[in-house]
């Protein structure tokens, strides 16, 4: 699940898209898997205290990028909640006009067992 809000020029704009589905593999060697819509990407990450910082990640919805740096919320053996804040330009879905603002999202994974 992902929360998306974008205060911006135009209106602040939230949503909440509970198909928002990629699944992350993080490997022990900093490297991580994405797939995303039947695509699969490999990039890069980093932690640091509580900052998860996802880098060469096309890792977006439909209208906004996600990819950047993330304070952990949450992590244990069932889910990791990821939260950011940065300055980002999108296209509002519902009439395609720009908006630019401040990006404020948080995303939810559950752990898959396998």
């Amino acid at each position: 699940m992902i929360q998306v809000q974008l205060d911006g020029t135009a209106l602040p704009y939230e949503v909440t898209d509970d198909d928002f589905n990629p699944e992350i593999e993080f490997k022990n060697d900093g490297t991580a898997r994405l797939e995303q819509n039947g695509n699969a990407y490999n990039g890069q990450y980093s932690i640091s205290g509580n900052t998860l910082t996802l880098s060469s990640f096309p890792l977006h919805t439909s209208f906004i990028d996600l990819s950047g740096v993330y304070t952990v919320q949450e992590a244990n053996n069932a889910v990791l909640v990821l939260y950011m804040e940065k300055d980002n330009a999108a296209t509002n879905p519902q009439n395609g006009a720009p908006i630019t603002g401040k990006l404020k999202a948080t995303l939810s994974f559950r752990k898959i067992m396998g």
